[in-house]
């Protein structure tokens, strides 16, 4: 996939992407669940507004990944290998989308998860699946064999926030 030529075009009333470089965060979303993972021993992935930002504990360096989808991003969680990451957005009909780590190079993209926004996602203790949770108004349950792009199960998980999802560390 190429991010670039899927990302949503700014509407007439919005700065173009180009217009403003990121320089430097000084924190992120502390309202959002499970918002902060370590993907490698010292390095740190969250959540800033449109974007997912990496912060290097030991360098302090930080990258930013742009949202594709232009409205926001709603959850990101780490595969159990540490080799992807999923970012789950916010807009209409928003998507969730798989990169590779180190490299950030889009993967995968999974579609018709939900109707605004996800709240929250996790990958199960094998890997082969993703759980995500969608907010108002849907809240729904929806796992995936990420792999194939595929919908296995949906669900309506609640009629309030989800803020958290997990798979049976005993069952699969």
């Amino acid at each position: 996939y190429d991010a670039d030529a899927m990302r949503r075009v700014p509407a007439d009333d919005e700065m173009g992407r180009g217009s403003v470089n990121m320089f430097h965060s000084f924190g992120f979303e502390s309202t959002k669940r499970n918002n902060i993972a370590y993907i490698t021993e010292d390095t740190l992935m969250f959540t800033v507004g449109n974007m997912v930002q990496t912060l290097d504990l030991t360098t302090l360096q930080q990258t930013y990944l742009h949202g594709i989808d232009g409205k926001g991003v709603g959850m990101v969680c780490i595969h159990p290998s540490k080799k992807y990451f999923a970012l789950g957005e916010k807009g209409t009909n928003p998507n969730v989308y798989i990169y590779e780590y180190p490299s950030l190079r889009l993967s995968k993209v999974l579609r018709e998860g939900t109707e605004q926004q996800y709240s929250c996602g996790r990958f199960s203790p094998d890997g082969t699946k993703l759980a995500t949770v969608g907010g108002y108004p849907d809240f729904w349950l929806t796992v995936w064999n990420w792999e194939k792009e595929s919908i296995v199960l949906r669900s309506k998980a609640f009629s309030q926030d989800v803020f958290d999802v997990q798979f049976s560390p005993f069952f699969e």
